[in-house]
């Protein structure tokens, strides 16, 4: 019996199946937990498995443990970031560059304070 065979409708075919992703999701967490080395998680995606942002992005966009995976490393790498600049294993300003375009962090925030003068006394005109 020959089995028909299913038409690509177009495009790439798909090899990136919601199992392989989270797979690769699992994968990048170990890697990160492995060594206090590991810290930029993109090394090991773009590096070591020769992917690139753009299919990373359609994948966190596609299956939703995925992005919650990715949304893990990125705690786990900014806690590597500040850990190793505590322990003088990072460069300060790099960390410092990172922090604040990656993880929202800021030096300092700035209030201004507005006062309005207000009588302390209400002139009473009944008298």
């Amino acid at each position: 019996m020959v089995m028909a065979k299913k038409k690509n409708p177009g495009g790439r075919p798909t090899i990136w199946t919601e199992e392989k992703v989270l797979e690769l999701g699992y994968e990048l967490l170990e890697w990160l937990k492995a060594s206090e080395d590991n810290v930029w998680f993109e090394r090991f995606l773009y590096e070591e498995k020769d992917l690139y942002p753009q299919l990373i992005g359609e994948m966190t966009a596609k299956y939703e443990k995925f992005a919650e995976l990715i949304k893990r490393c990125k705690k786990i790498q900014e806690g590597k970031i500040v850990d190793g600049t505590f322990k003088h294993n990072l460069n300060p300003t790099m960390a410092i560059f990172v922090l604040k375009n990656h993880y929202q962090y800021t030096d300092k925030t700035q209030q201004e304070i507005t006062i309005t003068e207000q009588p302390l006394f209400l002139d009473d005109d009944t008298e």
